[in-house]
């Protein structure tokens, strides 16, 4: 009897699974951020029609033919075709990649390079934070879309060189908001407990500083996904942006003849704006209910 009292009771003290601990944290985020978990879902069905949509496609989204000229949605062309004859659901469908591709990238390094500068500028002080902190002023002084333009116009219109513009717009972002995280880190007791046994700066920085900047690098990190995939395709719409006839991209789906054909053929410019405007909305309600 002793026996199962004492079963019973290291079973009722078992945790939770993983599996179920993260079942019941989807729950509870869905029931309290209705909307948020709208953008994960968004968010969610971009990421897979951007890894498996572009296999799956039957027309080649570069190929322009002249017997498929702006034919309206129907069975064939569920999005109807341009004004060369290409599909454009599979444009879209291939657009999706490029700007998950711009925008997941471009985010992840930026908030990488940013919170380490962020933290050592932060953590060390004195005259490295003041000229970190000027040099971030400097570079936040220009329009995100103006400095965008003239890097790419420096770098070559490529679609590496339009990430490597990103990343260089969005560290100061990223460094200034892990830099305020950061001073108020630095006064922690467990901070000077590190520091009352001998720990190095850049293992404090490291062990116990960065991992406490996570949560709200994080959110800063999926409002900048948005961000950037809206300057990529404000680039491509203004011609400055990737290759035309090498990338397909929202932004140059929107470029160029689209608008003077838009009054007769609206489908060349409603579908490829309606992914993009769609895809950002679920990035940032999503980044909001973080």
């Amino acid at each position: 009897m002793n026996t199962q009292i004492q079963e019973a009771e290291l079973l009722s003290r078992i945790r939770p699974s993983t599996g179920a601990r993260w079942f019941r944290g989807s729950k509870q985020f869905m029931r309290t951020k209705p909307l948020g978990a709208t953008g994960v879902v968004i968010l969610f069905a971009a990421l897979i029609i951007g890894l498996v949509g572009p296999y799956l496609t039957v027309h080649d989204p570069l190929k322009a033919s002249a017997d498929t000229i702006l034919i309206p949605p129907n069975a064939q062309f569920p999005f109807g075709t341009d004004i060369i004859g290409r599909d454009i659901l599979t444009r879209v469908i291939w657009g999706t990649r490029v700007s998950l591709y711009v925008g997941f990238s471009g985010a992840i390094v930026a908030a990488i390079l940013g919170s380490m500068l962020g933290v050592s500028s932060g953590y060390l002080g004195g005259r490295y934070d003041l000229t970190v902190q000027r040099f971030v002023d400097g570079l936040t002084a220009f329009p995100s879309l103006i400095m965008a333009l003239a890097l790419v116009a420096a770098f070559g219109s490529t679609i590496n060189n339009v990430i490597l513009a990103l990343i260089i717009i969005f560290v100061p972002r990223f460094a200034r908001v892990v830099r305020s995280v950061t001073l108020s880190i630095k006064e922690y007791p467990y901070v000077e407990a590190a520091k009352s046994i001998g720990a190095s700066n850049t293992r404090i920085m490291l062990r116990h500083v960065l991992p406490n900047t996570f949560a709200s690098l994080i959110v800063v990190a999926t409002a900048s996904v948005g961000s950037m995939i809206i300057i990529e395709a404000s680039l491509a719409f203004l011609g400055v942006g990737s290759n035309a006839s090498q990338t397909v991209s929202w932004g140059l789906m929107l470029s160029g003849d689209t608008q003077a054909y838009f009054q007769s053929s609206p489908w060349i410019g409603i579908f490829p704006g309606l992914a993009l405007s769609i895809v950002v909305f679920g990035i940032n309600v999503f980044g909001d209910a973080l």
